[in-house]
């Protein structure tokens, strides 16, 4: 039995020359293809973004929210510079439309609602996530004690202590 688990003594991994890069010329052993270390490959464009240092990162399009917040802000600045030339070019614009009855105060009043009611949602989202989140963990850990008894019920030595009582 101590003859069949022995195992033959290893040798050290031999020296290579300086010039040699593979892993498998260092260690002395048979060339073939490097070991791959865990994590995302650099080849793979999905799994990660390369950034170079030499290029601004706000104007990338990758990596960057800079792109979206233009398209989604560009409508707002068109009609506001819109609204702005025709005022310079015919001056009763706004009296005519409208417009010189919305004063600050009611921007700002009607900003703040959506931004609060934009904020109250987001945060009842996050809380609710967080309830639920609480429950499934204690319910994981619930799970953990049941299996952890039934294993210490059902051991050996379980058995056995039963049969001394007996």
């Amino acid at each position: 039995l101590a003859a069949a688990s022995a195992k033959p003594p290893t040798q050290p991994p031999a020296l290579v020359p300086a010039g040699s890069d593979s892993a498998a010329g260092r260690l002395g052993g048979a060339a073939g293809p490097e070991p791959k270390l865990g994590g995302p490959s650099r080849s793979d464009p999905k799994k990660m973004i390369d950034y170079d240092d030499s290029d601004c990162l706000l104007i990338k399009h990758r990596g960057s929210v800079v792109p979206k917040a233009i398209f989604y802000s560009l409508p707002a600045v068109i009609i506001g510079l819109a609204i702005h030339l025709i005022d310079d070019l015919h001056p009763g614009f706004r009296r005519e439309t409208g417009m010189s009855s919305v004063t600050e105060n009611l921007l700002w009043n009607s900003m703040t609602g959506v931004i609060t009611l934009l904020t109250a949602f987001r945060s009842s989202q996050a809380l609710e996530r967080f309830w639920e989140a609480t429950s499934l963990l204690h319910q994981m850990r619930g799970e953990w004690f049941d299996s952890v008894s039934c294993l210490m019920s059902f051991s050996r030595d379980a058995k056995g202590k039963g049969k001394e009582n007996r």
